[in-house]
């Protein structure tokens, strides 16, 4: 008598564990474009051993090209990335939160440059978060932009600064309806008037009163006239 071999087997409708597997990874490529758009990236660093893990996005901030399987010290990081004038405060954002590692929830951010792996310099702003008793995670991102913005517009306010307050001629800034926001002090030896009693107040009430009228309205129109085109960038 032959015995006829048999497989038995159970099937299992897993259409909604692939399903939910694949909403899963396409919010983390999601996620990961929308961090790479934003110049953003993640890290971890483990309380014990000090040793960080960086995300790809923030890998490729510091032009980090081969792949990490290893741990990177915090020291290292701080050592090989970090511009050494910022060393100190990069350094002393870190153990703000080493410090407060008992504190769950306790966070913090800090700004520091750095010098990529490609020798540009970056400007990143860090948000750390004390997780558990084990290890804190945070976010960098690139602010450089925003910081070369910050700088650019405090040398031109420098410069402008350097040549009124050297200026022979009266120099001012005004608010839209006349109101004087800033007056060189030659103001001083050419009118008289010290730049604090000015300040604050209406260029026109300084328009003398015994100009006659017609005059007056003439120069109030002039000056209207003349601030509505420079705010409106007419002239």
């Amino acid at each position: 008598m032959r015995f006829r071999r048999q497989i038995q087997g159970i099937g299992l409708n897993v259409t909604d564990k692939v399903m939910a597997q694949e909403v899963k990874e396409e919010a983390i490529q999601t996620l990961s474009y929308a961090m790479t758009y934003a110049k953003m990236g993640s890290w971890k660093v483990d309380f014990e051993g000090r040793g960080m893990v960086l995300s790809n996005e923030f890998n490729a901030l510091l032009v980090i090209e081969e792949e990490l399987t290893e741990k990177m010290p915090l020291k290292t990081f701080l050592d090989e990335f970090v511009v050494p004038e910022d060393q100190t405060s990069a350094k002393e954002g870190f153990e703000e939160i080493f410090l407060n590692r008992n504190n769950i929830g306790f966070e913090t951010s800090f700004s520091f440059r750095v010098i990529t792996r490609h020798g540009w310099m970056r400007y990143l702003f860090l948000k750390g978060k004390a997780m558990d008793v084990t290890g804190c995670f945070g976010i960098a991102q690139d602010i450089t932009a925003q910081k070369e913005s910050e700088n650019a517009l405090v040398n031109s306010e420098q410069k402008f600064r350097l040549l009124a307050e050297n200026s022979e001629d009266i120099i001012s800034v005004h608010a839209a309806d006349g109101t004087v926001w800033y007056l060189s002090p030659s103001v001083t030896h050419v009118l008289g008037y010290e730049v604090d009693e000015v300040i604050g107040g209406a260029i026109l009430d300084y328009v003398p009163p015994d100009t006659g009228s017609a005059k007056k309205m003439k120069a109030i129109y002039g000056w209207k006239r003349l601030l509505s085109q420079l705010w409106t960038g007419t002239r």
